[in-house]
């Protein structure tokens, strides 16, 4: 019997409809538990009809008061400056953009974590110089060359020792255009982070048309005040809201959109220069490892190398994305904060909050919002110089990282091994062979 009058009762309960909430819902639960969680007062029942009507929600019986309207007004207002205007989290990620890109290419250059200041000082000098015109390759492939040594317990290399240096360095010479081409990549990136960085420095402060937040309010919050089982705000009348509301921060971003275009692109041709670096050092390297066995070069070099050198290994290049920067967020910043808002507020299963009731099927009545605000002079000003750095920033497009052209008889290295070798003989001119061996053959497993 109690069986059936529970079905009796909930058959009832669905012919009274979705509008029928004083009888289908009886608790003011959700707003309860919304404004606890953010430590707000609320003592409003749902059977109360507010003495004051409310400004936006729904007439009636309420969960809410004009207080709680008034609350929600203030909230919105701050969410929206948060989450859209105030970019300090955006500001962080690309000063450390800024700072970590010279340890990238220097991370990269040695394939190693530590032992790298002589090429970390060349690298930073030419990110940061402000007219220099080109990279010393001899000087960024000395330094490169000791740090290696060093970082693998190699005491005796240094730079005064002019003759073996050299013979090394011509080993390296094809790295030579491949360190160009990263390291102009790279200071094109270090250069273009200021003006960004100005940009997101006047976003604060923007504002929306007059109405805009009213709207969201009818659209993000109004359907707790009906106790709508904390039911989500409908993807298309959120849109309905956000999109003209919003219209003029995503007119003006043309030029910011564009520098993100080209941010990601310099951060994919980044990595594709780690994987190609990598590729023709481990390459060189192994041209090296030929090159001394020749006792004549071991002797001329003089390597003191640690027993424990077998334990030392090089790193593989990390991830562009890693050390210095995701840029994903610069996508959403300006032509897509509509649908971001959205994102974060609303959903797009059939059954949501429209603004005034649930809906099934979502359906928006035509909004009559007029947008005529303009970004702030400062943010005006900021996505003009930004605009004309992207003419400099697009040449990054021009610079191509290409497979170095590492073909042994270009540098006159040894092509076949010495006939001691090919022997099995092992007559290297003492210690200070065999240490040489070591050296190259461990440096890049």
């Amino acid at each position: 019997m109690l069986r059936g009058c529970s079905l009796f009762l909930l058959l009832c309960t669905l012919c009274h409809g979705q509008n029928d909430y004083e009888e289908v819902y009886d608790t003011c639960n959700s707003l309860s538990a919304y404004m606890r969680a953010r430590s707000q007062p609320y003592s409003q029942a749902y059977s109360a009809i507010p003495e004051e009507p409310l400004a936006v929600c729904p007439s009636g019986q309420s969960c809410c008061s004009p207080d709680t309207e008034e609350y929600f007004t203030t909230e919105l207002t701050a969410f929206i400056e948060r989450h859209h205007f105030n970019r300090q989290r955006n500001i962080v990620a690309l000063e450390k953009a800024k700072s970590s890109i010279g340890l990238y290419m220097t991370q990269m250059m040695t394939m190693a974590s530590s032992h790298n200041n002589r090429t970390a000082e060349v690298v930073e000098n030419y990110l940061t110089i402000p007219n220099v015109q080109s990279v010393d390759i001899m000087e960024i492939t000395k330094a490169i060359l000791l740090d290696i040594a060093e970082s693998n317990g190699v005491t005796d290399l240094r730079s005064e020792n002019s003759v073996c240096i050299g013979e090394m360095i011509n080993l390296l010479r094809p790295l030579g255009q491949l360190q160009t081409e990263g390291l102009a990549i790279a200071r094109m990136f270090y250069q273009a982070i200021d003006p960004a960085l100005e940009v997101l420095a006047q976003m604060p402060g923007q504002t929306l048309p007059d109405g805009c937040v009213a709207h969201f309010l009818e659209i993000n919050r109004c359907g707790l005040c009906l106790d709508s089982t904390s039911v989500r705000s409908c993807m298309r009348s959120c849109l309905a809201v956000a999109s003209p509301c919003f219209a003029h921060i995503r007119a003006a971003g043309g030029e910011w959109d564009e520098y993100a275009r080209l941010t990601e692109f310099t951060l994919e041709r980044l990595d594709t220069y780690g994987r190609i670096y990598q590729s023709g050092l481990s390459s060189i390297i192994r041209q090296m490892q030929q090159k001394l066995m020749d006792p004549d070069v071991t002797d001329m070099c003089g390597y003191d190398i640690s027993s424990n050198l077998a334990r030392n290994k090089r790193s593989t290049h990390p991830s562009v994305r890693d050390v210095v920067l995701d840029p994903t967020f610069m996508k959403e910043l300006f032509s897509e904060m509509d649908k971001v808002h959205c994102q974060r507020t609303a959903t797009s299963n059939e059954r949501c909050w429209n603004g005034r009731e649930v809906s099934m099927d979502a359906a928006v009545d035509p909004l009559n919002i007029t947008n005529v605000e303009e970004v702030s002079e400062g943010l005006r000003l900021g996505l003009d110089n930004l605009g004309a750095f992207n003419q400099k920033f697009a040449a990054v497009e021009k610079l191509e990282i290409n497979p170095i052209d590492n073909g042994v008889d270009r540098y006159n290295l040894i092509t076949e091994k010495p006939d001691f070798v090919q022997s099995g003989a092992e007559t290297l001119s003492g210690v200070h062979g065999v240490a040489m061996v070591t050296l190259v053959t461990l440096l890049y497993v």
